[in-house]
């Protein structure tokens, strides 16, 4: 009997333990990214010699984002979150220069990405808490081109390429520093390996010595559409998008990101 009474008072103290150390919290953050790896934007040419061309490799993932997320533990050491994070990416540039034939791409990508994620957090006692955490990544991306010119006249086209998912993993590993029971502050880096495959992309802008020549343009020369497979012995008619080969865009990235946790 006594021995019953005993497991039972270290069962409800154990599981008292164990509801105190459940918590809801928030964090909003902010950080910059690195490419982890980098594929092909574009081919490039120097005027020193115009018939050798080169690669501008570079990820569409590199640039600025903001972060918030909301996540619960179930304990000291695991709980779930979900993070909500949108990236402005770095213009990549490219430089094509073959004398009087002469242009310039900027291509640059954003992303409004989801992370549902598992935390993982050491039970140390004291002001720095180490944790990581990983989880998938869900991303609505788009990558927007603006050339510039000059090939008989100057010209301005701007292209928006649009659709489809981004799908990737996500995984950080950082520090909690607590400022007070409810306020810590953190400091993470983030790894992300995602690629992104289109469905369509649009020219929204091609001027000519500043007149607008997009109106009289047709569909198959302002729309493409992407898939998987290409008949190119099928007929295109004028009034439908040109179809090409879905391409893999990179938006894999390294970075550092510093925020705010409040625990709720």
């Amino acid at each position: 009997m006594k021995k019953t009474f005993f497991t039972l008072v270290m069962a409800l103290g154990l599981s008292a333990g164990t509801a105190s150390a459940q918590k809801l919290f928030v964090r909003a953050g902010l950080g910059y990214a690195l490419p982890s790896g980098s594929q092909r934007i574009s081919d490039g040419s120097n005027s020193k010699d115009p018939n050798t061309e080169f690669n501008t490799n570079g990820s569409y993932g590199t640039g600025f984002n903001g972060e918030l997320g909301i996540g619960y533990m179930f304990n000291k050491n695991i709980g779930l979150g979900l993070d909500i994070s949108y990236l402005v990416g770095k213009k990549n540039l490219v430089k094509d220069d073959r004398g009087n034939d002469r242009s310039q791409l900027e291509s640059s990508g954003s992303a409004f990405a989801f992370t549902p994620n598992i935390v993982l957090s050491t039970a140390m006692e004291g002001k720095m808490v180490p944790y990581a955490k990983a989880g998938l990544v869900i991303a609505s991306a788009s990558v927007t081109d603006v050339i510039t010119g000059t090939a008989g006249s100057i010209y301005v086209l701007e292209r928006k390429t649009t659709g489809g998912i981004a799908l990737g993993f996500k995984g950080a590993m950082g520090i909690n520093f607590a400022v007070n029971q409810k306020i810590s502050l953190y400091g993470e880096i983030a790894y992300t390996a995602m690629s992104y495959r289109p469905t369509k992309a649009v020219i929204t802008k091609f001027t000519s010595n500043g007149i607008d020549v997009l109106a009289g343009s047709s569909v198959k020369d302002r729309e493409t559409t992407y898939s998987v497979e290409v008949d190119n012995t099928a007929s295109s008619p004028s009034s439908s998008p040109r179809k090409e080969i879905t391409p893999v865009l990179p938006f894999g990235s390294i970075g550092l990101n510093f925020g705010v946790m409040i625990n709720l």
